[in-house]
Order: C-alpha cells, then structure tokens, then sequence
C-alpha cells in the first residue's frame, strides 16, 4: 500500500512539473509497473492453480502412489533379509549338511545371481509401473491445464 502512494506521489509530482517530457515519463513509467503487477499476480495466479491442480492429482492417486512404494519397500526389504539371514541359514544348512565346500560354493554363487537377477526384475517392473503412474498423472494434469485454458479463453 505505501509503495502505491509513493508511486502515486511520484507521478502527482511529475504531472505537476513544469516538462511535458517528465509528465509523460511518469505515466509510462506508472503503465509499465502496472502492467509489470498485473504480469506478476496473472503468474502467481497460474502456480497456485497449477499447484492446486497437482496437490488434487496426488489426492486421487494416493492409493497408487502408496502401492508403488510399499512395493518398492518390500523389494528392499527382502534384499536385506535375503543377504542378512536366508543366506547365511542356507549356507549354515549345507554345511549341517555336509556338501562339499566347492559344491556348496557353487551353488551359493548361483543362488545369489538368481536371486538377484529376479529382484531386479521385480524392481524393474515397479519401476515401470511407477513411471507409467507419473506419467498417467502428468497427462492428467497437462489435460487438465489444456482444459483450464480453454475454458479461460474460448476464443483461441
């Protein structure tokens, strides 16, 4: 508010000046600024809906959302338990066992790169499907904006 009266000082002071240069100086000067406001609340306007839109996007893909990283939680999670606890009882179990050290080696090798081949898998495919659910929910939102756009100026 007291930037507007200063402004306002200014051009009064300037139209009151002797120079029509300064008289027209002011009142360009005072049309850019508003122009510059009106520029800057038209942007502020368009990331609060473009926020709004997103914030409402994610409310109604919550479920989603939480079903990509609750699987993604358990990927890790069973990694971590795999090389923590099921391999060593593995291991433990064949040595009970009595298997050959080489063989036992061997076939621990093969467990782990088998093993981890199907994790990355998994992972992949959660990745996949996470990256489809952005970009389902970008689209959703890039419509929603297009559709915005045309119902603020339905003439283009």
């Amino acid at each position: 508010m007291n930037e507007k009266l200063t402004q306002l000082e200014v051009m009064i002071d300037a139209l009151n000046s002797e120079s029509l240069d300064d008289q027209k100086e002011a009142l360009k000067n005072a049309l850019r600024e508003y122009e510059n406001y009106e520029n800057f609340k038209n942007t502020l306007s368009l990331l609060y809906e473009y926020g709004e839109k997103n914030l409402e996007l994610i409310k109604n893909h919550t479920e989603e959302i939480k079903f990509a990283t609750s699987v993604q939680q358990e990927i890790r999670k069973e990694r971590s338990q795999f090389f923590s606890q099921t391999l060593k009882e593995v291991s433990v179990t064949l040595r009970d066992a009595q298997v050959d050290d080489k063989i036992a080696s061997k076939w621990l090798i093969e467990l782990v790169k088998c093993y981890t081949e199907s994790l990355g898998q998994s992972a992949s495919l959660v990745q996949d499907h996470t990256i489809d659910l952005v970009g389902a929910i970008r689209q959703e939102a890039e419509t929603k904006i297009k559709m915005n756009a045309s119902v603020e100026s339905p003439d283009e």
